[in-house]
C-alpha cells in the first residue's frame, strides 16, 4: 500500500499518540484522509485543506481528498479552487452518498465565488441524490435562497402539443349567428384543423441596485405549428402550418414602488416589443402595466392592475381584479382564482367584458411513479359590439368557454430537479356566432421543475 510521510503538528484530540510538532508519521492515503476529516470537523479547515492537498499531490484521482478541498478552500478565501475540486471529484465517484456531498460543497464554493447559476446547478444535483427526504428538503431550500438572492435570472419553458384543433376552427360548416341566421359557408381554413404544435418561451431578468426593486429583461415567445396530412388536403394549399406561427419579443423594465407612507405596494412595468403573425409583421407595440395587491394574507390575494397598450395606430386599455387562493387538503393542495377584466378599444372588435374562474388540485402522494394535479376552468366573454364580414351583430357577440385538464409528473425520471410533463386538456367554446363555436382536445409533452 502506498504511504504517505506528512510532518503534522495536530493536537491530541486528532492524534493523541504524536509527541509534538516535529514528530514525522507515516500514514495510509485512506488514515491521511481520515485525519483531514477529522480536522475539519475540528473546525480547523486550514489544516484539513492543507493535507487534502497532499493527499492529491500523491493520488490524483483521490476523489475523498478532493472532496475535502471543495469543502475548505472557499473558507480560506480559495473558492474557486474549491468549485474546480468538486468538478473533479465529481467526475472520480459513481458512488451516490459521495457525490451528494460533492455537489452539496461545490455549490457552496460556487455560491462564495459568486457564480449563482452554478451554485444552483450543483444543488439540483445534489436534490437528485439526496439520502433522505430531509436532506431533500434542505437542498431544495438551499436552491430557493440562492434563487431569491440572483440578480441575473434565466427561465426556459418548452413544450410539443398535438391537437385536433391546431387554428381554434368552428366545428360546423356554416357562418351563422344565434343559431337561426345564417350568413353564409365558413372556408376550409375556418374549420377545425389537427396537427402538432411546438411552443418555446425564454425569459431573461436583471435586477439592477441592491434593493432589487428595479428589473429589467427580455422575454421571447415563438410556436412553430404543422398541420396533418389530412388537415392539408382539406384546406388545400389554402392555409400552411407556418400562417398559424406566432413570435413575440419584449423588452421589460419593471419598479416595485411603495406609496400611501411606504405601506401600499405597486409594480409599474413598461415595456416594448414587437409581434409576428404567420410571418407577417404586426408592428411595435409599447405596454404600462400596473399592479397592485389590495389585500394578502398567507392563503388569498386580492389584485388589481390596469394596462394601456398601443400597437401602430391602435390604443386599448384593460384593469382587472383577480383573487388567488390556496388551501390544504389532506396530502395535496387546493388552489382557485376567480378573475375580472374590462377591456376597451378604438377598434369595435377590441372592447370585451370577461369573468374567468380556475380551480385545480394538486396531489399531495404520488400514485406509482407519477405525481397527479387535475383542473377545470370556465370564462364568460361578453363583446357588447361586434362587426362580423360586412355586417354588425345585433347583440354584440358572446363566448362561454369552459375546459378540465390533468397534468402528470413523472417524478423518478428527475434530472436536475426537472421531470418530464403530460398534459391532457379538453375545451369546448359556445358562441352565438358560429364561427368561435370550437372543440378541442390536446395533448402537450414538456419537462417541468419540481421546485
Amino acid at each position: 500500500m502506498r504511504r504517505l510521510a506528512a510532518a503534522l503538528a495536530l493536537c491530541g484530540a486528532l492524534l493523541p499518540g504524536l509527541a509534538g510538532a516535529e514528530d514525522v508519521v507515516a500514514l495510509s492515503l485512506d488514515e491521511a484522509v481520515i485525519v483531514a476529516q477529522k480536522a475539519v470537523l475540528a473546525g480547523d479547515a486550514g489544516l484539513g485543506y492543507a493535507i487534502a492537498r497532499r493527499l492529491v499531490e500523491a493520488d490524483p484521482a483521490n476523489a475523498r481528498a478532493l472532496l475535502i478541498i471543495a469543502a475548505t478552500a472557499p473558507a480560506i478565501g480559495l473558492a474557486p479552487e474549491g468549485r474546480r475540486a468538486g468538478r473533479a471529484a465529481w467526475g472520480l465517484t459513481r458512488d451516490p452518498v459521495l457525490r451528494y456531498e460533492i455537489a452539496r460543497h461545490a455549490a457552496k464554493a460556487a455560491y462564495v465565488e459568486g457564480r449563482a447559476q452554478a451554485a444552483q446547478f450543483w444543488l439540483r444535483r445534489a436534490a437528485d441524490l439526496a439520502p433522505t427526504p430531509q436532506a431533500y428538503d434542505q437542498t431544495v431550500q438551499d436552491v430557493g435562497l440562492v434563487r431569491d438572492g440572483q440578480r441575473l435570472r434565466f427561465a426556459l419553458d418548452m413544450s410539443v402539443s398535438p391537437s385536433d384543433n391546431l387554428n381554434n376552427g368552428a366545428r360546423g360548416g356554416l357562418l351563422t349567428i344565434d343559431d337561426w341566421f345564417t350568413v353564409g359557408v365558413l372556408t376550409a381554413d375556418a374549420l377545425a384543423l389537427s396537427g402538432v404544435r411546438g411552443v418555446g418561451q425564454a425569459q431573461l431578468t436583471y435586477g439592477l441596485g441592491t434593493s432589487g426593486r428595479t428589473i429589467v429583461g427580455l422575454r421571447g415567445y415563438a410556436t412553430v405549428n404543422q398541420l396533418s396530412s389530412d388537415a392539408q388536403a382539406r384546406v388545400d394549399g389554402l392555409l400552411s402550418g407556418s400562417d398559424l406561427n406566432v413570435m413575440q419579443i419584449e423588452a421589460t423594465l419593471a419598479h416595485a414602488a411603495a406609496v400611501g407612507a411606504g405601506r401600499w405596494p405597486v409594480t409599474l412595468t413598461a415595456a416594448v416589443g414587437n409581434a409576428w403573425f404567420g410571418g407577417q409583421d404586426l408592428g411595435t407595440h409599447l405596454r404600462i402595466e400596473a399592479v397592485t395587491p389590495l389585500s394578502r394574507s398567507n392563503t388569498t390575494r386580492l389584485t388589481v392592475s390596469a394596462e394601456v397598450l398601443q400597437r401602430q395606430e391602435d390604443i386599448s386599455t384593460a384593469v382587472g381584479l383577480a383573487i388567488d387562493g390556496r388551501k390544504t387538503i389532506g396530502t395535496g393542495g387546493l388552489s382557485w382564482r376567480l378573475a375580472l377584466r374590462k377591456a376597451d378599444a378604438a377598434q369595435v372588435n377590441g372592447a370585451y367584458r370577461q369573468v374567468s374562474s380556475e380551480i385545480g388540485y394538486a396531489f399531495g402522494k404520488p400514485v406509482g411513479p407519477v405525481t397527479l394535479s387535475l383542473r377545470a376552468g370556465g370564462t364568460i366573454r361578453d363583446y357588447a359590439a361586434y362587426s362580423i364580414v360586412i355586417a354588425d351583430v345585433t347583440g354584440g357577440r358572446q363566448d362561454h368557454t369552459a375546459s378540465v385538464g390533468l397534468d402528470v409528473a413523472f417524478q423518478d425520471m428527475s434530472v436536475l430537479g426537472y421531470v418530464p410533463r403530460v398534459s391532457l386538456t379538453a375545451t369546448a367554446t359556445n358562441s352565438n356566432i358560429s364561427r368561435f363555436e370550437t372543440r378541442e382536445i390536446g395533448i402537450s409533452f414538456g419537462i417541468q421543475s419540481q421546485f
